[in-house]
């Protein structure tokens, strides 16, 4: 195999104990499904060139990182944990660029438990990929004294060198601690809401999203670029377009320069298409690029 067109350089440091079942979410701002599996943590952290990355597309040649914060569940062994960071990239036809099996290493001695606060590792993609690329990621978080894991799928668009990065020092989060999340910058994020509709239609389930920001107008939010992805537990995805029912309201609320506005976001689904669901994404993007707001569900 040629070298490797992904340059990787992985940074391990420090943890504590946990719960054993497979749990599924997406990271808003990147559309990263998340697995987990025996490890619970605090947070996630993504940041692209040292601020917190509010897309999934970058140029060649900057770094990103994927930072695990206070993980717990690990098998101790004399008092120490074995985690392990496996990795894999491929084009969209499934041709491997770049793979670790254990970047930490099989060997590792282990970490003392009460050293271990965190797990991250930093990636970055060589010249050797392209401007409009789109690469496939692979990275799991493991333990390698137990089954137990934290997975995250992905894909990432390589920009040309030269455009603007998608980072924010700036940005607002709001959470269900489980079921939803939502996130946003360029506008304030300051209530969200998820639930299904079973009533509306008959023979299908209605999967509604309910966001209120100050920040941006209505007018604004109407010609926003839309993108919804729905993951499904065969491991497929779906564009939520592809299911013909789409409808997007917006009502500007009582404030002094109407720019506190109230966003619904519905997608029905067949009950077929809904019982192999697992997760649902939606990201909303002004044109200029001057805002997004995102949100992910799990079903």
């Amino acid at each position: 195999m040629k070298n490797t067109v992904i340059y990787i350089v992985g940074l391990f440091v420090s943890m504590q104990v946990v719960y054993a079942q497979e749990v599924v979410s997406v990271i808003p701002f990147q559309g990263m499904k998340l697995t987990k599996n025996g490890i619970s943590y605090r947070n996630f952290d993504v940041n692209l060139d040292g601020e917190t990355w509010v897309s999934n597309r970058l140029p060649r040649n900057k770094k990103f990182l994927l930072k695990i914060n206070k993980p717990k569940g690990f098998k101790l062994v004399d008092g120490k944990a074995f985690p392990g960071i496996s990795i894999l990239f491929t084009t969209t036809k499934h041709d491997t660029l770049g793979y670790s099996k254990n970047m930490l290493g099989d060997n590792s001695e282990g970490i003392e438990a009460e050293y271990l606060s965190n797990l991250s590792v930093n990636l970055e993609f060589n010249s050797s990929v392209q401007p409009g690329d789109t690469i496939l990621g692979k990275i799991i978080f493991f333990d390698q004294k137990s089954p137990s894991f934290i997975q995250l799928d992905g894909s990432f668009v390589i920009t040309e060198d030269n455009a603007p990065l998608d980072q924010s020092w700036s940005t607002y989060a709001y959470s269900s601690y489980g079921k939803y999340e939502g996130q946003a910058t360029g506008v304030e994020l300051k209530k969200m809401d998820f639930h299904t509709d079973i009533t509306s239609r008959p023979t299908q389930t209605g999967l509604v999203f309910k966001f209120e920001t100050i920040g941006q107008y209505a007018l604004d939010l109407r010609s926003a670029d839309v993108n919804i992805i729905v993951f499904n537990k065969d491991g497929s995805t779906s564009s939520g377009f592809g299911y013909g029912h789409y409808i997007t309201t917006f009502e500007t609320l009582e404030s002094d320069d109407n720019k506190k506005v109230a966003t619904k976001i519905e997608l029905f689904l067949s009950k077929e298409a809904y019982s192999n669901a697992q997760a649902v994404w939606v990201h909303l993007k002004n044109k200029k690029g001057s805002w997004i707001l995102t949100g992910s569900a799990t079903l």
